[in-house]
């Protein structure tokens, strides 16, 4: 293994660890039973994981893109790719359904919709609420 960290997520019910050396996510029950491995073929670095209830969200830093899976019992089917995000690793949701991630070195935060739709980019700054009108269009 390199030194990259790997990134994990976990709910109730799965645990998901990016690989960064083999370019897949690995999931398991929570319960310790591996359940699939994600992404052959498809990821050349999935830097950053969500479980959101049946759906399994994963950046990948070089492709620069966002992929959201359902998963099943001991499968993923892919739903959508958002395309042209720069670097993205962090994943986070918000309880409109909107998903933000964070790009490692373009500093920004990008705004997805759940249909996966890159809504906007928007500069992250020290002082967050500079941003505040952004946000508020959006509610």
């Amino acid at each position: 293994m390199d030194d990259y960290i790997q990134t994990l997520a976990v709910s109730d019910q799965y645990i998901a660890v990016c690989d960064v050396d083999s370019r897949v996510v690995n999931m398991w029950t929570t319960r310790g039973q591996f359940l699939m491995t994600i992404g052959e073929d498809m990821f050349c670095f999935p830097s950053g994981v969500l479980i959101l209830g049946n759906c399994l969200l994963v950046t990948d830093n070089i492709t620069k893109c966002l992929h959201k899976f359902r998963l099943e019992s001991h499968s993923a089917k892919l739903i959508w790719t958002c395309k042209d995000l720069d670097s993205p690793t962090g994943i986070c949701v918000d309880k409109h359904g909107l998903i933000y991630v964070a790009s490692e070195e373009g500093g920004v935060i990008y705004l997805v919709s759940p249909e996966g739709k890159l809504a906007c980019a928007f500069p992250c700054t020290v002082n967050l609420s500079q941003n505040l009108n952004f946000f508020q269009k959006f509610f």
